[in-house]
């Protein structure tokens, strides 16, 4: 394989589309090496550039809702869309939700994006069955102590019990499949907002 063939394979790895690779052909077949024209090169250059900052969580993200690639970026792309209608405001304070359908898999599934603001305790609740999150954005500190943050997966298997509060200065995004709703805990609760320090140690802002 020459120099040529090993930059295009890691530009492409996967296989382009058709009209990708018509464009490489017609730059490779040229008699002198020649720039592309400006359509032909728009077309290469964007099979280049993540279409979303979340791109390298794509895939997983595919695997996990049973979705498409193309549906997956589609949903991310709201996370930065201001007033966005798809998103909804929640119950819980400081929390905004975007709920959609998973794949066949997830048929029987609730699907979703969680954004909580900094500084947040998100209300202490058990799981009724299995959860599975995703983080994309942020940083928050379970009452664990364990800090959740950016590509992490974790489960919360049924019949287990937390809550986190956000940390840092920007919002906490997580993506969420959850197979029945999380019977809340009004007591913990309670108690972690009058006394947030006792549950979560001193406020950590970074």
């Amino acid at each position: 394989m020459s120099e040529d063939d090993n930059q295009l394979s890691e530009l492409f790895p996967g296989k382009p589309d058709k009209e990708t690779q018509e464009a490489l052909d017609q730059v490779g077949l040229a008699q002198e090496p020649v720039m592309p024209g400006d359509h032909l090169l728009n077309l290469i250059l964007a099979a280049t550039e993540p279409t979303t900052r979340f791109e390298g969580f794509v895939e997983r993200l595919s695997e996990l809702f049973d979705l498409s690639d193309t549906r997956i970026r589609e949903l991310l792309a709201t996370i930065d869309e201001a007033g966005n209608p798809s998103w909804k405001a929640s119950a819980l304070p400081g929390t905004r939700l975007l709920r959609f359908d998973g794949g066949p898999k997830l048929a029987a599934a609730t699907c979703g994006l969680v954004k909580v603001k900094p500084g947040r305790i998100f209300p202490a609740h058990q799981h009724q069955a299995d959860e599975w999150v995703f983080v994309l954005q942020g940083r928050a500190q379970e009452d664990s102590g364990r800090v959740l943050q950016a590509g992490d997966l974790d489960l919360g298997a049924a019949g287990t019990s937390h809550t986190f509060r956000t940390m840092g200065d920007e919002p906490f995004v997580f993506a969420v499949v959850l197979f029945k709703d999380n019977k809340w805990l009004l007591g913990q609760t309670l108690m972690d907002h009058l006394q947030p320090r006792k549950r979560f140690g001193p406020d950590e802002t970074s």
